[in-house]
């Protein structure tokens, strides 16, 4: 790719964000981007009480994914995702359950639609590779359930909290 100030404008970026429901934000304006959230929010959720959908695991903190102790192989160019079921659903907000890490989370219709799916090989095509978390890999990879942010993040200095982050020269993260 040639040399480009703003990589946002290149066909390249636009063609990989636009494959990847969550990253299609990155190639529209904050007012764009907000009012379709508005608008995916007021067509309102497809999910129904006990459906069961697929989590991609980066939705349970963006952060936390780019911890260095979040290890597991290729977690920048692999989709990870976690078994939920709809433990209850209105219009706007479903409010899911994900088992393997006795964990409830409640999301908008919106988060819905960029970070879940119904079923792992049917669909739109996802272009990265897809692994279904289970109990044995959570045994493998024990920081997907443990890595967190220490208590005092917010009030580290840049230097010391981008220390606990991968850097953005580890092999993984360049891809």
């Amino acid at each position: 790719m040639n040399y480009n100030t703003d990589i946002h404008t290149t066909t390249e970026f636009a063609n990989y964000c636009g494959v990847r429901a969550p990253l299609q934000q990155l190639t529209t304006t904050s007012a764009l981007a907000k009012r379709r959230d508005s608008d995916l929010n007021r067509i309102g959720l497809t999910q129904k009480q006990n459906d069961r959908v697929f989590i991609d695991a980066r939705l349970l903190g963006h952060v936390v994914y780019q911890l260095k102790t979040y290890s597991i192989p290729g977690k920048y160019s692999t989709r990870y995702m976690l078994s939920a079921t709809v433990v209850r659903a209105t219009r706007t907000r479903a409010t899911l359950s994900i088992p393997l890490l006795d964990l409830t989370i409640s999301l908008t219709a919106s988060a819905v639609s960029k970070w879940t799916c119904a079923q792992l090989d049917t669909g739109t095509p996802y272009p990265d590779p897809t692994v279904l978390i289970t109990k044995e890999f959570l045994t493998h990879h024990p920081s997907i359930a443990t890595a967190a942010l220490p208590v005092d993040y917010v009030d580290l200095s840049a230097d010391e909290a981008n220390a606990l982050l991968d850097s953005y020269d580890s092999p993984d993260s360049r891809e």
